[in-house]
């Protein structure tokens, strides 16, 4: 697990200094899907089982009637 935290905070910082010069917007929506992705990473690597996207995809097809 602190493996994953070393690369993901390595990643961070290479990628933040790039990003500090650009727009405040660019930022925050990096910070968004880097924390996301983050979270879920560490999760998976703790044991949590996360299910599909797929899977609540297909849930909300059939609510709406349409199948693939």
């Amino acid at each position: 697990m602190w493996l994953v935290v070393g690369c993901f905070l390595a990643i961070a910082f290479l990628d933040i200094g790039f990003l500090v010069k650009r727009t405040r917007r660019e930022l925050v929506v990096y910070g968004f899907f880097f924390a996301f992705v983050f979270i879920l990473t560490l999760l998976q690597t703790m044991g949590v089982q996360i299910p599909s996207p797929i899977m609540l995809f297909d849930v909300f097809l059939k609510e709406i009637h349409l199948s693939y």
